[in-house]
């Protein structure tokens, strides 16, 4: 996947809060993308018959809640829950021996060994300010090689479309492997 300065997009959709609580006390059950448009699909205790949107919601009108912005593509919330969000300490950062623009990042994940990720944020930070952060990541990513370095993971970073890119990190004090959610 690459990059894009120029156009930035969404990685994943906004989710709707009652979907959100409704999916975690197992609630809801969308077996279909049709399900996932209607947040009161599959609901146990639903007194709507047949699922049907309430009199006067953003479902019956004109089913604005669902329609996605151009070149944005929805996730359902059970492929968006398969994502799974660490937080990690970056221990030690390296320039990537076959990459001008890539870091080799030691990250303490909680494990015994820990990880190594590559990361493409030459020119955006060095190395030595890295160090120590406690930084957002996907732990659940196929480990790939990029240029010969196996990485294991990627950090998350917010990308403000003027050129700005900033590493993803927690606030105050919690565990390294502890989830994001």
């Amino acid at each position: 996947m690459a990059w894009n300065h120029d156009k930035p997009t969404p990685l994943f959709k906004r989710l709707d809060l009652e979907e959100i609580l409704a999916a975690e006390q197992g609630l809801v059950k969308i077996t279909d993308d049709e399900g996932a448009k209607d947040p009161g699909h599959g609901v146990k205790g639903s007194k709507r018959k047949n699922n049907a949107p309430k009199e006067g919601t953003k479902q019956q009108k004109g089913n604005k809640m669902t329609e996605a912005p151009e070149g944005i593509t929805y996730l359902n919330f059970e492929t968006f829950m398969e994502v799974e969000l660490r937080v990690g300490h970056i221990l030690a950062v390296d320039d990537h021996p076959n990459a001008d623009k890539l870091f080799v990042v030691n990250i303490d994940d909680g494990s015994d060994e820990g990880r190594t990720v590559c990361a493409g944020l030459k020119g955006y930070y060095k190395a030595e300010d890295m160090v120590g952060k406690s930084i957002v990541f996907v732990a659940n990513l196929k480990p790939r090689k990029l240029r010969g370095v196996m990485s294991e993971g990627m950090m998350l970073a917010a990308d403000d479309g003027k050129g700005g890119v900033r590493l993803v990190s927690i606030d105050g004090d919690i565990a390294v492997g502890s989830r994001v959610r």
